[in-house]
């Protein structure tokens, strides 16, 4: 009886350890066509929606502030990336503090002739210093030779950009067992108020 009742206690705790662990997927950098790094202020331009305002950051030496000063203002920064279309897929690297859970958002657009504002949007979390978007197709977001990133900041958002980085090349995709809580992205659909 008290064989059975110590292979009951041991198979349960065996069962809740394995249930606690999640999966994680990853990618493994195989080889990179092209790598383009900047500082949050090295902009190709920039957009004022409203009530909002772009400025130097007051928190990064060369990083930009992109605030939403009422709930309908959208304040833009713009990079062009010179991107290479024999890149596979793409990470890019976003440093940046918010003053917000919810940090602002990164848009990236879709190869799309004639529809302006076509693409996929990421939410920056808030209670990270950086996030990595990893991309799977490169080619569906280069266009002549290039690839373009908005950050944005609404509904009262405030965040500071210090750098964002490109990768393109061949990424290798992975998945392992970890035990703690972690990940990277969050994907949203359109983009409120463009």
């Amino acid at each position: 009886m008290r064989k059975k009742f110590l292979f009951l206690i041991i198979s349960f705790m065996t069962f809740y350890a394995l249930m606690g662990q999640s999966q994680v997927y990853d990618y493994e950098r195989q080889s990179i066509v092209f790598r383009e790094y900047r500082h949050g202020k090295e902009t190709d331009g920039y957009r004022e929606i409203g009530k909002a305002q772009v400025s130097l950051s007051p928190i990064f030496r060369d990083g930009i502030r992109l605030e939403s000063l009422e709930e309908h203002g959208i304040a833009v920064a713009f990079y062009l990336i010179k991107a290479d279309i024999q890149a596979g897929s793409l990470v890019i690297r976003i440093d940046y503090q918010a003053k917000d859970e919810m940090g602002g958002k990164a848009f990236l657009l879709e190869n799309v002739r004639g529809k302006q504002l076509h693409g996929v949007t990421f939410t920056l979390n808030g209670n990270r210093r950086q996030q990595r978007l990893h991309i799977g197709d490169a080619r569906r977001y280069i266009r002549d030779g290039l690839l373009e990133i908005h950050l944005v900041a609404e509904n009262e958002q405030i965040i500071d950009v210090e750098s964002i980085e490109v990768e393109g090349g061949y990424f290798k995709y992975r998945q392992h067992t970890s035990s703690g809580i972690f990940h990277t992205w969050k994907v949203c659909e359109g983009m409120s108020g463009m």
